[in-house]
């Protein structure tokens, strides 16, 4: 993940943040080592009086800047926080004790100090995010609304996301989501005992949906009425020609008749990047069912579409094989019912004319008679 950078707006806040943390730390160690100095004077300290408040200011200061640090580097150790907490509960009591018994001033001496750990804990907070999300390890955490209007639906996402890593609240809704939608599907196709009727396949994505995967994006198909295919026109069978008196020695052969075959009208060709994905797909499927002779697989229609059509999922890659399955039996359907409701014609519906047969007598017939016989002699 990309580093992120500050504006300039951020910048100019961050300097101011950091001068007041620092005036702070400074007011509250001149004030501490005074109020420090004068107890320990009082309790017998002697020279070391002068050390002592040196020493825990110091240690707070130290402490809070390595655990910083390690947070930074994504190794925290919870024995350092825990220490500069109690060094710091140390100088808010050193520092009460010194004005006791009156409580205004006691309490005037343990503001400063709590001053100084609120501004060091928010920017442990700041450095603990940042290193977080450039590791890609922030945990996002759950709607508090979420929680009090679905407690138990609530808890199985969160159980879910803790189980399986799931970081990104709002991934790990959509996933919930898309399950959800699946689990329907299947109920309101199989029944009350989907479960035992559903394919297995479709209850192993629900299954690993379960375990964190990802199910494919669901597209609800909107029932369109379409148009009943025109009733095919009645096949007449074709009248045999009239019978003729054969010339003189002649005799022709007649034909017989053959029967009229049924022929599927084969569909327009279709013109890809038209319509719905969905629409794409199935036209997909067609294409490959009629070059190939049988039905795609998921396997074998992801790469047809890839390689013959261009069709890529939202990676650039070709489409889930998860995500063809489950529409290949709308495909199939679909496929047997237009094959089912296509118009069938005769094979010999268009068949050349006839010629009609020239009756014996005709002034044709004796023309070629005349000039087969060659010019007629003058009688002597």
């Amino acid at each position: 993940m990309e580093r992120r950078q500050l504006l300039r707006g951020q910048r100019r806040l961050a300097l101011v943040v950091v001068t007041g943390t620092l005036v702070i730390a400074m007011i509250g160690f001149v004030g501490s080592y005074d109020a420090v100095m004068r107890l320990a004077q009082r309790n017998g300290f002697g020279w070391f009086a002068y050390v002592l408040p040196v020493g825990i200011d110091v240690g707070i200061t130290v402490f809070l800047a390595l655990d910083l640090l390690l947070t930074w580097m994504r190794i925290p150790l919870a024995l350092l926080r825990q220490l500069a907490w109690l060094l710091t509960a140390a100088t808010v009591v050193f520092n009460a004790a010194s004005a006791w018994p009156n409580p205004l001033a006691t309490s005037m001496h343990a503001v400063v100090p709590l001053l100084f750990v609120a501004a060091i804990e928010a920017a442990r907070h700041m450095v603990g995010r940042m290193a977080q999300i450039e590791a890609n390890q922030f945990m996002e955490g759950t709607r508090l609304g979420r929680w009090f209007f679905a407690p138990v639906a609530t808890f199985r996402l969160w159980r879910r996301r803790q189980l399986w890593e799931l970081r990104n609240y709002q991934d790990a809704l959509e996933m919930e989501r898309r399950r959800l939608v699946f689990r329907a599907r299947l109920r309101s196709r199989y029944g009350l005992f989907w479960r035992q009727k559903a394919p297995v396949d479709q209850i192993l994505l629900l299954k690993l949906a379960n375990l964190g995967e990802r199910l494919p994006e669901f597209e609800l198909e909107i029932a369109r009425i379409e148009p009943e295919p025109a009733p095919a026109p009645p096949v007449r069978p074709a009248l045999p020609p009239a019978p003729t008196e054969p010339e003189q020695g002649v005799t022709e052969p007649v034909e017989e008749q053959q029967e009229a075959v049924p022929v599927t009208v084969p569909s327009t060709p279709t013109v890809f990047g038209a319509g719905t994905p969905i629409e794409q797909y199935q036209h997909g499927f067609d294409e490959y069912t009629r070059q190939h002779g049988a039905h795609p697989n998921a396997e074998q229609l992801s790469a047809w579409l890839f390689e013959q059509h261009d069709i890529k999922g939202r990676t650039g890659e070709p489409l889930r094989v998860g995500y063809l399955l489950r529409l290949l039996p709308s495909f199939q359907a679909r496929w047997t019912a237009a094959q089912q409701a296509a118009p069938h014609v005769p094979a010999d519906a268009e068949t050349e004319p006839v010629a009609d047969p020239v009756p014996a007598g005709v002034s044709g017939a004796s023309d070629v008679s005349a000039d087969a016989s060659g010019p007629s002699l003058p009688q002597g």
